[in-house]
């Protein structure tokens, strides 16, 4: 539900004395979005980032909590056996509730797809509905869209292939909650009567648009699309359910020639090389969390270096008189 729910109003009245006067102001104002499921252009990612903490710690997730606070504040560092060096990384929690991470994957998996999508002549987004639900419905209409989206792909063979997103929202008028699938595909808007030829009365077709340009295709996809889920992940209802029933879910992937370039997370050699150290090439033990102000960036090696904080000098100890 929006701001004017009255959990959420009581919520927020709760934490008044923890939330910065900037941030407050805008939510009073605006709320965390506007009826049309958008988040107000004025909240910035940090201010959904301090909300979903909050919310996260009312509702005992404490350290789901703690991780989405660190996320890109704080440094992981490993010691190498070997030359004792402790390269570091910046710490990203990758979890669904952080507003950074969910941003961040995105970008991430757009760039894995940069080559492909520079063969595509024309963009297009078709968006495909399959109705409202209730939230103990919801894991089973999820199934069906998931077996209603595989026969149409197959019954599409001319399909080169193309991106989609699974979207969950809940209506703020109904509490029902929508189903909905977004496609960036490879041709024109006209691919729309076919998906809802192929659908029939399983889906419809409620949305679609023509691009010529990737970054303009990329940029609406992301924004009218794979909104971050505002009014289902920030409600105090239903922040567990919707982390459960999604817990295992790739809410973005690709398709036909696309299927393969899968995940939002640069996976491969880079993140393997991060676990040896770039001095020696020694192993590097288990993690340890620190923060920024503990690490400083080497010239010389191109990575972050944990520095261990320097003892307190201490008082020297009084000669003994004969």
């Amino acid at each position: 539900m929006p701001y004017n729910n009255k959990t959420i109003q009581k919520f927020v009245a709760n934490q008044r004395h923890k939330i910065p006067e900037n941030t407050w102001s805008l939510l009073s104002e605006t709320g965390l979005m506007d009826s049309s499921d958008q988040v107000d252009k004025r909240l910035t990612v940090d201010d959904l980032r301090d909300v979903a903490v909050w919310m996260a710690r009312d509702l005992g997730l404490k350290d789901i909590a703690l991780d989405v606070e660190s996320c890109s504040t704080e440094f992981v560092t490993r010691k190498c056996r070997n030359c004792q060096l402790r390269p570091a990384t910046v710490f990203h929690c990758d979890l669904r509730l952080c507003p950074r991470c969910y941003y961040r994957n995105l970008f991430r998996f757009f760039h894995r797809h940069k080559s492909a999508m520079r063969e595509m002549d024309v963009y297009s987004v078709i968006s495909v509905a399959y109705g409202m639900f209730l939230a103990e419905d919801v894991p089973k209409a999820l199934e069906f869209a998931k077996e209603v989206h595989k026969k149409m792909l197959k019954a599409l063979p001319l399909l080169f292939g193309g991106i989609y997103h699974i979207e969950i929202k809940r209506d703020e008028k109904t509490g029902l909650f929508w189903i909905n699938y977004h496609y960036l595909i490879n041709g024109t808007d006209s691919w729309a009567i076919y998906f809802a030829e192929v659908l029939g009365e399983k889906a419809w077709v409620y949305a679609w648009k023509q691009f010529t340009d990737r970054t303009s295709v990329i940029r609406y996809f992301i924004r009218e699309c794979c909104r971050y889920p505002t009014s289902v992940i920030l409600s105090p209802d239903y922040m567990k359910w919707y982390l459960d029933i999604t817990a295992r879910m790739k809410l973005i992937q690709g398709f036909g020639d696309m299927y393969k370039i899968t995940g939002g997370r640069m996976k491969g050699k880079k993140l393997k090389l991060e676990h040896k150290c770039p001095r020696c090439g020694g192993k590097l033990e288990k993690p340890m969390r620190v923060s920024r102000d503990q690490v400083r960036w080497d010239k010389n090696l191109k990575c972050w270096v944990y520095v261990p904080p320097t003892l307190a000098q201490q008082p020297d100890k009084p000669k003994l008189v004969d």
